[in-house]
C-alpha cells in the first residue's frame, strides 16, 4: 500500500465519501504473476483512488493481515468472518480478486452477504489446463469459475485472447482487456550488461510446471550445439528437468540483473499463459522474447516480430521449428532490429501510468459504465 500503514492491522485509512477498493489476491509464492501485478500497480493505484488494500497472503508488506487462499475449508471460513470484518469495518466499496481461488469463493460465498462492486481480474487461463490435474478435478474447478464468474459485475482480463475464452462461458458478461505493466521501465538498467560470446545465449524463466512445460525447452535446447542453455525457476517438475538437461544449466532462482545478463532469447514453451509480465520485461531489456502462440504472448510482441518470435500454436511441440526459428535468432544484427521494435511496443503497450489510469477507471466503475 503506498500510503502510510496504519496501527490498526485490520483497517485502511480513513477517508469519507471515497471509493474504498480492496484487492484480494493470495498466491501461493511472491515471484508468482499475481503478485508481481499487484506489487506493480499498488503504488500507482493508491495515487488515483484514494483508499486501497492489497490482500496477498504475504503480511510484511500489506495493512491488513490475510492468509493464503485456496478452495479448503479454511479459506471459505476466513472468508465468512475475517474476510467480511475487513469488507464491513473499513466500508469497502469495490472488490477486485485475481487468482481463481479468491473468485470462487467470493462468487459463490461472500456475494451472498456483500453488496460492494465485485470485478474479476483474470490473470490467465481461470481453471486448471490439461496436464496440471485429473479431468474431473478441472472440470469441477472450471464449472465453479464459470457459476461464479457470471455474478460478477465486470471482468477484466488481462490480454484479448484471454477475454475472448471467458466470453464463451460467460456470453452475457462486461469483459475489457487491461495489459499488465512493469515498473521502472523507462531505460534499460545499466547493470543489465551484454556479452560477447560467440554462441547465442537462450534462456527459460519460469516455474517449472507442467504448463510451463520446461521439458519441452529441454528437449529444443539440448544437443543444440549454435546455442547455450539456461533455465532459471524451481517448481514440481525439478527432479525430471534436472534428470533431461543434460545440455542444459539448471540455475534456480536468480537476479532479475543476473537473468537478463545471461541470456539473448528468452523462449517461453508454456502450454497456457495469460499475458506473461516476463514478456514485458525481457522486452524492455534488451532480450528477444521467442514464444509459443498460447493465450496472450503474441500481444506481447510487435506485430512486424511475430513471424519470427512466434512460434504457431500448431506447432509448438514441433522441436525442428523452435531450432530454425533459434538460428535465425543467432544473427546478431536481426536481433538488434528485433530489439529496437520490441521496446517500442512496450513502451506503447504496457506504460505503467497510463495503464493504471485505465485500470483504475475500470476498477471503480460503477456498472454500465
Amino acid at each position: 500500500m503506498a500510503q502510510t500503514k496504519p496501527t490498526n492491522r485490520n483497517s485502511l485509512p480513513d477517508a469519507s465519501n471515497q471509493p474504498v477498493l480492496l484487492v484480494w489476491s493470495s498466491p501461493s509464492t511472491k515471484g508468482a504473476g499475481a503478485y508481481q501485478l499487484w506489487e506493480n500497480y499498488r503504488a500507482p493505484l493508491s495515487n488515483i483512488i484514494p483508499r486501497v488494500c492489497v490482500l496477498r497472503g504475504h503480511d510484511e508488506a500489506d495493512s491488513v493481515a490475510n492468509p493464503q487462499i485456496k478452495l479448503n475449508y479454511r479459506s471459505v471460513w476466513w472468508s465468512l468472518t475475517k474476510f467480511r470484518s475487513i469488507l464491513k469495518r473499513n466500508n469497502v466499496t469495490h472488490v477486485v480478486t485475481s487468482i481463481s481461488q479468491a473468485d470462487i469463493i467470493f462468487g459463490l460465498i461472500v456475494r451472498h452477504f456483500s453488496k460492494v462492486h465485485w470485478t474479476v481480474y483474470v490473470l490467465g487461463q481461470p481453471y486448471p489446463v490439461l496436464g496440471q490435474t485429473g479431468r474431473l478435478k478441472r472440470s469441477i474447478w472450471k464449472q465453479l469459475w464459470l457459476i461464479a464468474g457470471r455474478r460478477a459485475d465486470r471482468i477484466i482480463a488481462v490480454s484479448d485472447y484471454i477475454a475472448g475464452i471467458i466470453s464463451d462461458g460467460v456470453p452475457n458478461a462486461d469483459i475489457r482487456t487491461a495489459y499488465p505493466s512493469i515498473l521502472n521501465a523507462n531505460a534499460r538498467p545499466t547493470s543489465v550488461v551484454s556479452s560477447d560470446v560467440s554462441l547465442l545465449r537462450v534462456g527459460f524463466v519460469g516455474r517449472l510446471s507442467p504448463e510451463k512445460d520446461p521439458l519441452l525447452f529441454c528437449s529444443i535446447t539440448n544437443g543444440l550445439v549454435e546455442v547455450s542453455a539456461k533455465i532459471y525457476g524451481d517448481g514440481p517438475l525439478r527432479p525430471e528437468v534436472d534428470r533431461l538437461a543434460s545440455d542444459i544449466e539448471v540455475m534456480g532462482f536468480r537476479s532479475q540483473e543476473e537473468i537478463y545478463s545471461g541470456i539473448d532469447v528468452l523462449m517461453m514453451t508454456s502450454k497456457s499463459e495469460g499475458l506473461p509480465m516476463v514478456l514485458v520485461e525481457a522486452s524492455f531489456y534488451g532480450i528477444i522474447p521467442l514464444v509459443a502462440d498460447v493465450g496472450g504472448c503474441a500481444e506481447a510482441i510487435h506485430p512486424d516480430n511475430r513471424q519470427y518470435l512466434v512460434v504457431p500454436r500448431t506447432d509448438r511441440d514441433d522441436i525442428a521449428v523452435w531450432r530454425a526459428r533459434l538460428l535465425l535468432l543467432a544473427d546478431a544484427e536481426l536481433r538488434n532490429v528485433l530489439a529496437m521494435r520490441q521496446l517500442d511496443w512496450a513502451r506503447s503497450k504496457f506504460d505503467l501510468a497510463v495503464n493504471s489510469r485505465t485500470l483504475a477507471s475500470l476498477l471503480v466503475a460503477e456498472d454500465g459504465q
